[in-house]
């Protein structure tokens, strides 16, 4: 009696025993599925699953905004500069990441977290009418043959996003003697307002506020040129500045240096507007 108990009971084991296998088997092959999915990315995020202890890895995604050439050495290979956005950017602006690859190798690449935009939303309009001669075909990277290097070659120049009432960042780069690119310069807060000094520096400044009756924050054009040998980059000039500022401000007071300047834009004597310190500016207008 007992062995025909078995023998009935075996194929009721045998089934047991595989469907047990087969569970185990779909386990492995969904976390194997897992890890693959992972590593096909080019960053591996971790997110938190709010409702499980579970966390998820995803893959960064990376958008190409923009992929032009630039001929830079004049040789007839030209530099392939790639714009990137990616799933990570938390900034403004269109992109944050830029490649720059010459024979299809990457040679530099380039990062501002806060993120870059277009020309026209970043320059004046004297900038606007010179990037008419743009020599790349491009809506952010900006190259004119005639503002150059010591070495002769065009600067190149990205902008970054503006925030509120301040200026973006600028960001200028240059060809080094081995003939890779190098950012020689670059200014958190900065209006690139002009080229001077016949294209050999450039002109620009940070943000101006108006206030009271008639009066607006002294924030003269600041413009810097090439040092000696070039080695430093783009140096701040101060006599072109007072030049400069003479022919296109409201007048010249020298660099700001902690003292709290406005300018008058409508005295009451009338005339042209006049720099004062901010005391004597109020005094012109006793009833306010």
């Amino acid at each position: 009696m007992t062995r025909k108990i078995q023998f009935h009971l075996l194929p009721i084991l045998v089934s047991l025993v595989s469907l047990f296998c087969i569970s185990c088997r779909n386990k492995s092959q969904k976390n194997s599925a897992t890890l693959t999915g992972a590593r096909d990315g080019n960053k591996i995020n971790s997110i938190s699953n709010q409702t499980s202890s579970t966390r998820i890895l995803r893959p960064v995604e990376l958008t190409i905004v923009e992929q032009v050439q630039f001929d830079w050495c004049g040789d007839g290979k030209p530099f392939d500069l790639v714009a990137e956005h990616t799933t990570e950017q938390e900034g403004g602006g269109d992109f944050t990441k830029v490649k720059f690859f010459k024979d299809s190798k990457l040679v530099y690449s380039f990062e501002d977290k806060d993120g870059l935009t277009s020309i026209k939303e970043s320059v004046g309009p004297k900038i606007i009418e010179r990037a008419r001669y743009n020599l790349l075909k491009s809506k952010y990277f900006l190259a004119i043959q005639a503002v150059q290097n010591p070495l002769g070659h065009p600067l190149l120049f990205l902008f970054g996003y503006a925030y509120a009432s301040d200026p973006g960042s600028l960001h200028i780069f240059e060809l080094k003697e081995n003939g890779l690119p190098n950012e020689v310069n670059r200014f958190n807060l900065f209006y690139l307002a002009d080229f001077t000094n016949q294209d050999r520096s450039i002109v620009g400044g940070g943000s101006s506020e108006s206030f009271g009756p008639c009066f607006e924050e002294y924030n003269p054009f600041f413009v810097y040129s090439w040092g000696k040998d070039g080695s430093k980059g783009l140096q701040l000039d101060e006599r072109l500045c007072k030049e400069y500022n003479l022919a296109n401000y409201y007048g010249w007071a020298g660099l700001p240096a902690g003292q709290s300047l406005v300018v008058v834009l409508r005295p009451p004597q009338g005339g042209k507007p006049i720099i004062l310190p901010k005391p004597e500016a109020e005094a012109l207008f006793p009833k306010l």
